[in-house]
């Protein structure tokens, strides 16, 4: 491998010397506050207070030479230039260390990352993995991913959605554009217009599942899914044992077998249709009679080997 020397970073004095090292981020913090007629190029934000402002080894006055009265509410804080330091990263290894420091934050995900609310650059917001900018606030705010780590704690929060499938912290689906929402294709899903919730992220239980009529228990997966009716490709609703695709309408329909009343069965699909069954040992109508829900032969198959095959149905070769 290739071995570089870098600048140790409170050696660096500019801010491409600074960004060099990987390891070094430049702390323009405290930049364009000071005022116009002092002879001081930084200074803190307003309201800093005295032990923030010491350990970025400034100085910290008070309020008695200050040239605007609004301005003057709180001790104002210098510092002579910005500077190159280690990043947060680099910086602190454990949360105490990490939240004891005025710009750095502990992440859900076990890592000290620089505080969101210390950026102010839209880019560098955007272009961290644990922080995101608000337009509404106008502010860079912290993800759902880097504030919580356990679903308890990121659902209590309305603002966030704990993901099932992948297991971590998101924002709610209700809130996602249609980019974003076809984006988390387990989650959530895109319709009439707006992204709602999947089966599979609202349900965890067969009685709730079952609850929604746009929802379907999967034997097969143990989940939650989709009703038949909203599923439109062939291939999803093949993956699902208890729907049937029709082939003469390209539809996904529950199967005929799930209705067991002659009401359900007649109503619901009206490729459906109520009959007795066939013993298996005489090849006579069963009885007593059994009732059952079922397609009639003709839309059940399409080639003669299938249909041979099936003790209810004979092909007709005339």
């Amino acid at each position: 491998s290739t071995h570089t020397c870098k600048v140790m970073c409170d050696m660096a004095n500019t801010a491409d010397d600074c960004r060099s090292n990987y390891k070094c981020e430049w702390d323009n913090s405290f930049a364009g506050h000071c005022p116009a007629d002092g002879n001081r190029t930084m200074c803190a934000p307003l309201g800093t207070s005295q032990a923030e402002c010491l350990s970025f080894d400034g100085c910290c006055f008070d309020t008695a030479g200050c040239q605007y009265e609004a301005d003057c509410a709180v001790p104002w804080c210098f510092v002579s230039t910005p500077r190159c330091k280690f990043d947060c990263e680099d910086r602190y290894l454990n949360i105490d260390d990490c939240n004891n420091s005025p710009d750095c934050r502990w992440s859900a995900e076990g890592k000290c990352h620089k505080a969101c609310d210390k950026i102010t650059d839209v880019n560098a917001c955007t272009s961290t993995d644990s922080c995101e900018y608000d337009v509404p606030s106008s502010q860079c705010l912290p993800t759902c991913r880097a504030k919580y780590l356990i679903a308890a704690d990121c659902n209590a929060d309305t603002s966030c959605m704990w993901l099932n499938a992948s297991g971590v912290c998101s924002p709610p689906c209700d809130g996602m554009s249609q980019v974003e929402c076809f984006s988390h294709p387990s989650a959530c899903m895109w319709d009439n217009n707006a992204c709602r919730k999947t089966c599979a992220q609202m349900y965890q239980t067969v009685p709730a599942c079952e609850a929604d009529s746009r929802c379907l228990w999967d034997t097969y997966v143990g989940g939650c899914g989709p009703m038949c009716d909203f599923i439109v490709a062939q291939t999803d609703c093949s993956t699902q044992p208890r729907c049937g695709w029709r082939s003469w309408d390209s539809t996904c329909k529950l199967l005929c077998s799930a209705y067991t009343s002659l009401a359900d069965c007649t109503t619901k699909d009206d490729s459906c249709e109520w009959a007795n069954g066939i013993d298996p040992n005489t090849m006579e109508p069963l009885y007593p009679i059994v009732w059952r829900c079922d397609r009639p032969c003709p839309l059940r198959y399409s080639q003669q080997a299938v249909c041979d095959n099936d003790i209810d149905c004979m092909w007709d070769v005339t």
